[in-house]
């Protein structure tokens, strides 16, 4: 299982999946996790124009993992993708119990000291919380 947040890390990690997936013959199950609920202090919207622009976001959220899968499948490599609500640990971790996910490849987040201090980190939680092995795929541009 793949988890992106389709960062510019994310084709880093794609790739990745895709050289792991081939070598193993393995299937990739790609997926993104959306808060179900976002909360924007300050929002100048109208809640019926609010839940109009969030659709069209996880519209266009759904598209680009179509376009992914489409262009993992034309590497031979087959792929299942899908757009998880929830938060990221917790539906990520579910997501691979309900496949019974060999390995769960995710990025390392480049947020700040402040971020993961208060927010935490997905990648951190994942591997501690995870039943099966997790591969975190650093991000080039770090040392």
């Amino acid at each position: 299982m793949v988890a992106i947040d389709f960062s510019d890390h994310s084709t880093e990690i794609i790739s990745r999946s895709v050289e792991i997936a081939k070598a193993f013959k393995a299937k990739i199950f790609l997926v993104h996790v959306a808060d179900p609920n976002p909360f924007f202090i300050g929002s100048e919207l109208e809640p019926q124009m609010f839940q109009i622009q969030r659709e069209e976001e996880l519209d266009r959220k759904r598209n680009e993992l179509q376009a992914i899968a489409k262009v993992v499948s034309e590497k031979d490599v087959e792929i299942e993708n899908q757009l998880l609500m929830g938060v990221p640990v917790t539906s990520i971790l579910d997501k691979a119990e309900e496949i019974a996910a060999f390995m769960i490849i995710i990025g390392k987040e480049s947020h700040g000291f402040f971020y993961r201090t208060f927010m935490g980190s997905t990648s951190e939680g994942v591997v501690s919380r995870s039943n099966c092995p997790v591969l975190v795929i650093p991000r080039v541009d770090e040392e």
